[in-house]
């Protein structure tokens, strides 16, 4: 029988990937390298979140915060289902 789990093992190591203490203008520039609209954020190889176009309109502009100053576990999303 096929598992989500070894589907995952077959899978190449995911390139789009930013550190969650990393500031928001590091996850743009990374984004927009490898023309991607998200980044899967890890700190110290455990999942975090994710980090969108989405979170940086909704969380950073809208809130008024600055690219340069603001770190990506302050912005990205959270609550996401997985897959244990």
């Amino acid at each position: 029988m096929i598992t989500a789990a070894g589907i995952l093992k077959q899978k190449p190591p995911v390139f789009n990937v930013i550190d969650a203490d990393a500031k928001v203008i590091e996850a743009l520039q990374l984004m927009s390298s490898v023309n991607l609209s998200y980044l899967v954020v890890m700190k110290q190889n455990v999942f975090q979140g994710i980090f969108s176009e989405r979170d940086y309109s909704r969380n950073v502009i809208l809130r008024g915060l600055h690219s340069d100053t603001a770190t990506v576990k302050e912005v990205m999303s959270t609550s996401l289902p997985a897959i244990g």
